[in-house]
């Protein structure tokens, strides 16, 4: 699955696509963000899902990835708010981070922070959580292969 991954990937990360080009619903995480329960326990309020800016079905390009999306989600979080612990299993993403500082903790290593320009690759299962430590909003962009919600 990786080398399907890195040959899709590589190729379409650059395009801009529009929404209604592709068809694109939001995700559950991306339609409204409530404070979770772990978000809380963290010490800071969570911050809000992105915004849906592209989705592409994978399985009507690649059979094999039937069940997954290639997204592009639009982030700004406001300052002391962040994203509880949580896992990147199976879910890898990519950040890109246009203004603000994000401050990221990674299991197992010591907290660090991103400006702008700087990009975030999460994968592999690894876990972190995320916090805006600053004074003005911090606008990033996620691009990331996710699970497609299931159909009624």
């Amino acid at each position: 699955m990786r080398s399907i991954l890195s040959a899709c990937l590589l190729p379409v990360v650059c395009v801009a696509m529009s929404p209604s080009a592709q068809g694109a619903t939001a995700s559950p995480a991306a339609q409204g963000a409530a404070t979770s329960p772990a978000a809380q326990s963290a010490g800071w309020p969570d911050a809000a899902a992105g915004d849906l800016t592209a989705s592409v079905d994978l399985g009507a390009e690649f059979p094999q990835m039937k069940g997954f999306l290639f997204t592009q989600h639009l982030f700004t979080v406001a300052p002391g708010t962040g994203r509880a612990l949580h896992s990147h299993k199976d879910l890898p993403e990519i950040v890109r981070i246009l203004s603000g500082t994000l401050t990221q903790n990674r299991a197992g290593e010591p907290p660090r922070d991103y400006g702008p320009g700087s990009t975030i690759v999460t994968s592999g299962g690894v876990s972190h959580e995320w916090v805006n430590r600053g004074k003005e909003p911090v606008v990033f962009i996620s691009t990331a292969i996710r699970r497609a919600p299931p159909r009624p």
